[in-house]
C-alpha cells in the first residue's frame, strides 16, 4: 500500500480481515486483507502530504488529530494501536480528546520485551521517530518463532 504512495488513514482492527490460513513447516501462516479505503489518499510518495483529521479517533495518530499534515507513519501508528489492542484487550489512549499520548508500564508487564519494543516504537508521539514498515518487517518480534497462543 505505502509502495503505491496510499496513505489508508482508518486502519484499525475492523478493517484488518483474515482471509486464509496455510501451514508451512509446522508453522500456521495467516494472509490478511486490509480494507476500508474509504479514507485513503495517494500521496506523491512522501514530500507532499495530506492534511485534515479523518479516521477512527482511537487508532488516530496525534498529527491526525490534530489537524496537521501527515504522512505514512499515521497507518504505523494506527498498526502500533492494534497490536496494543490485540495483546491486552483495551485501547492504549483514552483520553486522545485531552492530547494525552502516554501510557504507563504496567500495560506491559505481561509481554515480550521485543513485543514491549516493537508497540513502544510503533507509538512515538513524532513521526519522524516512529518505526517505519522497514524496520517493522525486520523488527525481532516479527522474526521469532511462531507461537500459538
Amino acid at each position: 500500500m505505502h509502495s503505491k504512495n496510499i496513505l489508508h488513514r482508518d486502519l484499525k482492527l475492523e478493517n484488518i480481515l483474515i482471509q486464509g490460513q496455510h501451514d508451512l513447516n509446522g508453522y500456521r501462516l495467516y494472509e490478511v486483507r486490509i480494507t476500508d479505503f474509504g479514507s485513503s489518499n495517494v500521496s506523491d510518495g512522501g514530500t507532499s502530504f495530506a492534511k485534515g483529521p479523518v479516521g477512527t479517533p482511537p487508532y488516530m495518530a496525534p498529527e491526525l488529530l490534530l489537524g496537521g499534515e501527515h504522512g505514512p507513519a499515521v497507518d504505523l501508528w494506527s498498526l502500533g494501536v492494534a497490536l496494543f489492542v490485540m495483546l491486552n484487550g483495551y485501547f492504549p489512549f483514552r483520553e486522545t480528546a485531552q492530547k494525552s499520548w502516554t501510557f504507563t508500564a504496567d500495560h506491559f508487564d505481561h509481554l515480550t520485551e521485543e513485543a514491549k519494543d516493537i508497540i513502544s516504537s510503533l507509538l512515538r508521539y513524532d513521526p519522524a521517530e516512529r518505526l517505519s514498515l522497514k524496520g517493522c518487517r525486520a523488527h525481532p518480534w516479527l522474526q521469532g518463532e511462531a507461537v500459538d497462543l
